[in-house]
């Protein structure tokens, strides 16, 4: 009796455990599938961007950050890591096939046959100049503004934020003069008079100047009931230096002792460009996305006519 008492109680539990352990594994099931559809939710709040112009119902930074967290996720969805991109897509970049290339921006909104039809009737701006104003959204809530600009339609024109960056563009090799090292006459002290060696190390001799920063080019064309404006963003940065290789760059050295590092280094750049062409209208404001030096932003332009 006492072992037949002891299975009963043994197999209650064992039923009991069965049970417990079930439970838990649905309950744990459900909160995870709760929470993973609470991001998603918030993400699709959070990302109705817009390129086109700027709405009064949002400031142009909480915009700026909406379209910055949409792209970034398009990047990161979209983009392979070096390590699993092809030779030609690591010297060339995204080839496009079977759908890897990221695209940056949305559209303004949607267009009917009606609402064009109506902007083909519009008059073509008459103002023989207009006025241009630009700004690039920056990190941090920042925005760089460049100065406001008059030009005539047709005319090309560049707004610019640029440094210039001196390197060299030739060297006068290291020389030395003498026949012995200081190290070398203490030895040989049978040879007082026997003259010490004189290092010049490798320098540069003449120098190129190299344009780092921003260069926004840009025309404007009158169009039906809109502005068309075609250019680029081009950005030139400085990475770091390159030290060159070679004997004659080599550090000098002698007995253990290195008489000079002789160093020869040489600037490394970047440069990114973005061509755009956007369909503005007059006096109010159209984002453009365009890659720099910190990842997707947009440029922002503004085109009135003057009276």
């Amino acid at each position: 009796m006492p072992f037949i008492r002891s299975a009963r109680l043994l197999s209650v539990l064992l039923i009991a455990s069965v049970a417990i352990n079930i439970w838990q594994f649905f309950r744990v099931e459900s909160a995870d599938e709760g929470t993973a559809r609470k991001p998603v939710a918030a993400s699709l709040a959070r990302n109705p961007s817009t390129t086109g112009p700027v709405s009064g119902k949002k400031s142009a930074i909480e915009t700026n950050k909406e379209q910055d967290a949409g792209s970034s996720a398009k990047s990161a969805v979209a983009t392979p890591s070096p390590e699993q991109q092809s030779e030609d897509e690591l010297i060339y970049g995204a080839s496009g096939a079977g759908g890897k290339t990221p695209h940056h921006g949305e559209p303004s909104g949607k267009i009917s046959p009606q609402r064009l039809k109506e902007l083909a009737t519009m008059p073509v701006s008459q103002a023989e100049r207009f006025r241009i104003q630009a700004r690039l959204l920056l990190p941090g809530d920042r925005a760089l503004d460049f100065d406001a600009l008059d030009f005539a339609a047709g005319q090309r024109i560049k707004l610019e934020r640029i440094q210039e960056f001196p390197y060299p563009s030739s060297v006068a090799l290291a020389r030395v003069q003498g026949t012995a090292s200081p190290f070398a006459r203490e030895k040989e002290s049978s040879s007082p008079g026997q003259a010490a060696f004189s290092i010049t190390p490798t320098t540069p001799a003449d120098f190129v100047f190299k344009s780092r920063g921003l260069e926004i080019e840009l025309d404007l064309t009158p169009a039906p009931g809109a502005l068309v404006i075609g250019g680029s963003l081009r950005q030139t940065v400085f990475e770091g230096f390159g030290r060159m290789p070679g004997e004659a760059f080599s550090p000098i050295w002698q007995d253990k002792v290195i008489f000079t590092d002789n160093t020869f280094l040489q600037p490394q750049f970047t440069t990114r460009e973005s061509p755009f062409v956007a369909a503005a209208a007059e006096g109010e404001p159209i984002r453009i996305p365009v890659l720099t030096s910190f990842g997707q932003t947009f440029l922002e332009l503004t085109c009135t006519p003057v009276e």
